[in-house]
């Protein structure tokens, strides 16, 4: 399913949270889905959670879009109270509440690929950031796998690579929940 790029760390890779204490580096993309999640999203999601979790009755418990370390996410998170999310923050560009979004990471570099003359060729490293930026729209490779966090059981997804679709608007750093929706200007 391919969706809008939002704050993209694929040319160098960037400390994951170091709010938390956590400085290790690690590349990383956010997939912003341009409506809630696709059923083969959501049936993957639900599939390795059931692999991860045998004894649980229902995954869909474990998938709670409104946790911000939960596999699929609302991108009412990332939205303003004041404009229908649930962010004490700023809106970030392009996060529409109701919609869902992928954050997935690695520890090691990751492929970025497009299309040249209806051949996939993969990004030389020094165009990467100028190829993918935030408001693009790309297809994620991703790997699930059980989560190592004891206080956030539940499956996650690793960022295996990239291949850019099409080029759009770019997001902003902030701005009103919808902006810059495919074909629409700032």
């Amino acid at each position: 399913c391919p969706g809008r790029n939002s704050y993209p760390a694929l040319a160098k890779p960037v400390k994951y949270d170091a709010t938390k204490g956590d400085d290790t580096l690690r590349y990383q993309d956010t997939l912003l889905l341009p409506g809630p999640a696709d059923q083969v999203i959501t049936d993957y999601a639900v599939a390795k959670t059931k692999e991860f979790y045998p004894g649980v009755k229902n995954p869909l418990d474990m998938i709670d879009k409104g946790n911000k370390n939960c596999i699929l996410r609302d991108q009412g998170l990332k939205v303003a109270r004041s404009e229908g999310g649930r962010s004490i923050g700023d809106t970030l560009g392009g996060y529409v509440p109701g919609y869902d979004f992928i954050h997935a990471k690695s520890k090691n570099g990751v492929r970025c690929w497009m299309p040249v003359d209806g051949k996939l060729v993969q990004v030389p490293q020094d165009e990467i950031e100028k190829v993918f930026y935030s408001g693009c729209w790309v297809r994620l490779i991703l790997n699930a796998f059980k989560s190592s966090s004891t206080g956030n059981p539940g499956a996650v997804f690793g960022l295996q690579g990239v291949i850019k679709v099409a080029d759009d608007n770019k997001f902003g750093s902030g701005g009103g929940a919808g902006r810059c929706g495919r074909g629409e200007e700032e």
